[in-house]
């Protein structure tokens, strides 16, 4: 289990931690694990939340509600295949989309999407990340990727810091 992760990492981040271990049971009397790993925190004001499920699903999400005092842009980062990836050798594992040509370079050369780029290679770790406006108005950075790798506690750090690189930028 990843309790002592998700709890170190609220820890960390002075946020809360929240856990549920359930089972989801159908007609025929067989029985699913559904367990979440749930950590919030603030970061300058913006307010995080990662969600980590397994058992009924392998899934994980990491929001983002961006403050009123940043000035985002909207991005979008998407997966590239592995089948797609064999011919586009030279290209990095995660496609950036961004009308801001300044903000494009930023993640490029941002470490912390390095890191997440490295990891997308050496695990099966695909996730979609985007910078976006919801029809409220209010800004968002949302991440969601399956779980279905080893040790998948190891993208949520890298993921976090890239999120707070992103909001140093825009502040």
């Amino acid at each position: 289990m990843h309790i002592d992760f998700f709890k170190n990492l609220a820890e960390k981040e002075n946020g809360k931690f929240y856990f549920s271990d359930g089972n989801m049971s159908f007609t025929d009397g067989s029985r699913i694990p559904d367990v979440t790993y749930q950590v919030k925190f603030v970061y300058k004001g913006n307010k995080f939340e990662l969600n980590n499920r397994t058992g009924v699903s392998f899934e994980a999400q990491c929001y983002c509600n961006l403050n009123d005092n940043l000035k985002p842009s909207e991005f979008e980062i998407e997966c590239i295949s592995h089948f797609k990836k064999l011919f586009l050798r030279k290209q990095h594992r995660l496609k950036i989309k961004s009308e801001d040509p300044a903000l494009h370079s930023f993640i490029v050369n941002n470490k912390y999407f390095k890191q997440l780029g490295e990891l997308g290679v050496k695990e099966d770790f695909s996730p979609a990340i985007s910078c976006s406006k919801s029809d409220a108005g209010n800004w968002y950075l949302t991440a969601t990727y399956h779980l279905e790798f080893n040790n998948y506690t190891q993208v949520i750090s890298p993921l976090i810091d890239f999120y707070k690189s992103v909001i140093d930028r825009f502040g």
